[in-house]
């Protein structure tokens, strides 16, 4: 049995999704925060026989992390406040989710005898590196949101009490996901981009010199059952960024791609500084995992296109972390 914390989420529902049909039995623990209830109802119908148990729940109540673990073999850690907007909006929510209730999962992990704990992280930890050319997962770290430093801060607790204490746990640096999910997101730059393309006819890009990796979410989640499946020396105590160090862009040359495969796109470009910037290797998780994406950029837009067509508001609230700027 697999536990996905988050499981109802943009990458949870996508890696759910793909267990069932791996044929794992997949249990999700979810609070469904924003309203994204319909994401188990499409589960249900795509899984049939294999559909997924659901408990609806905080990760910060110890009494439902213990049940939630019950006869649990892995766990895959995604919820989490996610994105820097939220996270500040939410300071003392976002320490609590993504560090407080980790460091507990983590704990009752132990306990409980669980065989892994792969942990979602990001690559936002690296943060303000203008001055670095590519960066591995020796770092440096200059994690400029609380969303990063709350993550950055898991990591290393769970880090440390995986080589002091045995706990197999896996801390997972993700590139910036784009693509489609069960529950999308366009408060993400490549899908807002697109949904501002179609929607509005124009992108706004802020900046546009600052670089960022991305990852499709079906690669996300491919790279998530690699870790389930891996050996577990190749896991237990270990760090990896999630990518594809090919697949790292400006966000200047995101919007031309986008504008490359919508022509009549205007681009806009307000002139405000990032202070985040980071090119991202990612040879370790090829190495030693053997993981490659399959999808590239320029594939995802062209996939994205149809799929925000498709659905009939992509400006509804329920496909936003964070209100949506338009």
């Amino acid at each position: 049995m697999v536990l996905v914390t988050g499981g109802a989420g943009y990458i949870g529902s996508v890696l759910t999704n793909l267990l069932i049909k791996e044929g794992y039995k997949v249990r999700i623990l979810d609070n469904l925060m924003y309203d994204n209830g319909f994401v188990l109802e499409a589960l249900r119908t795509r899984g049939g026989e294999g559909c997924p148990e659901f408990m609806k729940g905080d990760v910060r109540d110890p009494g439902v992390l213990e049940e939630a673990l019950k006869d649990v073999d892995a766990v895959v850690h995604l919820a989490a406040l996610v994105g820097a907007p939220v996270s500040e909006k939410n300071p003392e929510l976002t320490r609590q989710v993504n560090y407080e209730a980790t460091v507990l999962l983590a704990d009752l992990c132990q306990k409980l005898d669980v065989d892994r704990l792969l942990f979602a992280s990001t690559t936002s930890v690296y943060g303000n590196l203008w001055d670095v050319d590519m960066v591995d997962e020796s770092g440096p770290f200059r994690p400029v949101s609380l969303y990063a430093k709350t993550k950055l801060k898991a990591e290393r607790y769970l880090l440390a009490k995986a080589r002091e204490e045995g706990l197999p746990a896996c801390c997972f640096r993700v590139a910036t996901n784009y693509g489609p999910s069960l529950r999308p997101r366009f408060d993400l730059v490549v899908n807002r981009f697109v949904c501002q393309a179609l929607t509005k006819g124009r992108i706004t890009v802020y900046g546009g010199r600052q670089w960022r990796p991305f990852i499709h979410t079906h690669d996300t989640a491919r790279a998530y059952m690699l870790a389930l499946e891996a050996p577990l020396a190749r896991v237990k105590g270990e760090v990896y960024n999630v990518g594809s160090t090919e697949e790292n862009y400006t966000i200047s040359q995101v919007a031309d791609l986008v504008k490359a495969v919508l022509p009549d796109t205007q681009v806009e470009v307000k002139d405000i500084r990032d202070p985040r910037s980071y090119r991202v290797d990612f040879e370790r998780i090829r190495e030693r995992l053997g993981f490659r994406v399959r999808w590239r950029l320029i594939d995802g837009i062209k996939e994205l296109v149809g799929f925000t067509k498709n659905i009939p508001d992509p400006c509804d609230r329920h496909y936003y972390n964070y209100p949506p700027e338009y």
